[in-house]
């Protein structure tokens, strides 16, 4: 093999050309003690006929024998190491093309989120200003309730309607023509809600819906759902605020008791997502930064693996007991998570798991699929199932033997079967020097390898 070759391949594939060799030079050590039986078995025959030139003859034909069969092995292994080469080169390729196939779906994906953003931003601009333009429109219009005398006499009957009777004692008397924010009175429909009366109503989107007196006047319905976005009969949040909240837009989220979750801005500037349950009942205030103690701003600082990104709530938000505070955290390896703030300040949560994973793999000395831990603390370990009493023999039912096994960077080498259970231990054990001979590389070449890198990082 030329020297440019050797140089390019990695220590992992001149570790298997290095045990391919010392098999085949195994496999050519059993040959020439077979040989050398043979040839043994020719001279005794040589000495039994007495004649020399027969001897010379015979022993010529062995070696011609020896020499095809050493020749037809040679150009075996040239085969196998120029498919092993091709195979090698297919893969590198499929490998480069999947890598530019997913990079290009990636940036693809990239602008289709930022192209979808930039339409959305727009249609939220367009129509909060087709919003004002209707709020203007409404106020401009005159109001079309006339003043009614106060007549005490009808009150019952007012009451019995839905209506009621102003402070300056007017009544408060809805006719179809009305308007309430952007809906328009068409028509009574003779049905009642609660003792109040339930209008027909048109909307200027030109959708129609049915809304009690008391819905109308308390302005808990102002339009179809067209513009707040919610539920019919749900309150509307929009633009109200809950102590250093401002709630700004509902989200698709609800909570475990159905209640609407809306999306808050705090006065500090930080922004959450609240149930309207909570915000109207008091629970929540602010981000947490009225809790006590004040809430910390962990955003973009670093704990181990992860990167803080956003807020992500309280115990509370999240259907916990405590007050623990979490966080949206990112880890190097790409993975999000929701983290406790305790958890982070303690150091507990460092990683998603990949620091874990790559910390047991580095204490196991993991090189190749094979731990050199595990060699050395196995040998003299037998597991309970085992009856040979030694590792790597196993008794095979079917065929009445015992067989012996190694197995060394993920391949299992399978030692032959054996009638007499001590000769397939004493054949795992002479193949038990593959072992000693990895631990030897290990420790010798391996690792005073790695220390000088180590020292850079």
């Amino acid at each position: 093999m030329a020297d440019k070759e050797l140089r390019r391949m990695n220590r992992t594939e001149l570790i298997e050309i290095i045990y391919a060799l010392q098999q085949n030079e195994k496999e050519l050590r059993g040959e020439n003690e077979e040989l050398r039986r043979q040839l043994e078995d020719r001279l005794l025959h040589i000495e039994r006929a007495g004649s020399i030139a027969e001897a010379a003859i015979s022993l010529n034909h062995v070696f011609e024998d020896a020499e095809s069969a050493a020749q037809q092995y040679l150009v075996s292994i040239q085969n196998q190491h120029t498919e092993a080469e091709q195979t090698l080169k297919k893969a590198r390729e499929q490998a480069d093309k999947m890598i530019a196939s997913a990079q290009a779906e990636v940036n693809l994906a990239a602008q289709r989120i930022q192209q979808t953003e930039d339409e959305c931003r727009a249609l939220r601009e367009q129509t909060a200003a087709e919003c004002a333009a209707l709020r203007k429109k409404a106020q401009a219009l005159p109001n079309q309730t006339p003043d009614v005398p106060p007549d005490r006499t009808n009150r019952r009957c007012l009451a019995g309607r839905g209506e009621r009777m102003s402070k300056t004692g007017t009544i408060d008397r809805i006719s179809p023509g009305r308007r309430f924010g952007m809906l328009t009175v068409e028509s009574d429909t003779g049905l009642r809600k609660n003792r109040y009366a339930v209008w027909r109503c048109r909307c200027d989107c030109g959708n129609e819906i049915k809304a009690s007196t008391k819905e109308l006047k308390e302005k808990k319905i102002c339009d179809c759902g067209c513009t707040t976005h919610v539920g019919y009969g749900a309150n509307d949040l929009t633009g109200q605020r809950f102590g250093k909240l401002r709630v700004l837009y509902p989200t698709k989220e609800r909570t475990d008791q159905g209640s609407l979750v809306w999306h808050a801005v705090c006065d500090c500037g930080r922004e959450c997502d609240v149930s309207a349950r909570r915000l109207t009942r008091g629970k929540v205030r602010s981000c947490g930064c009225l809790s006590s103690p004040p809430l910390k701003d962990y955003v973009g600082k670093r704990f181990g693996r992860w990167t803080v990104v956003a807020y992500a709530g309280t115990a509370a938000d999240r259907g916990l007991t405590g007050t623990m505070q979490y966080w949206k955290c990112r880890c190097d390896c790409g993975k999000e998570g929701i983290v406790g703030q305790t958890e982070l300040q303690n150091g507990d949560s460092q990683s998603c798991g990949c620091l874990h994973t790559e910390r047991v793999l580095e204490s196991m000395k993991l090189i190749d699929g094979t731990s050199v831990v595990r060699l050395e603390t196995s040998r003299d370990k037998i597991r309970s199932n085992n009856v040979s009493g030694k590792t790597g023999v196993c008794f095979i039912t079917r065929d009445q033997k015992w067989a012996a096994y190694i197995t060394l960077q993920k391949k299992r080498y399978r030692l032959g079967l054996f009638k007499d259970k001590d000769e397939a231990i004493r054949a795992r054990t002479r193949a038990e020097e593959m072992h000693e001979e990895f631990i030897d590389w290990y420790y010798q070449e391996y690792l005073p390898a790695q220390e000088p890198e180590q020292a850079v990082k």
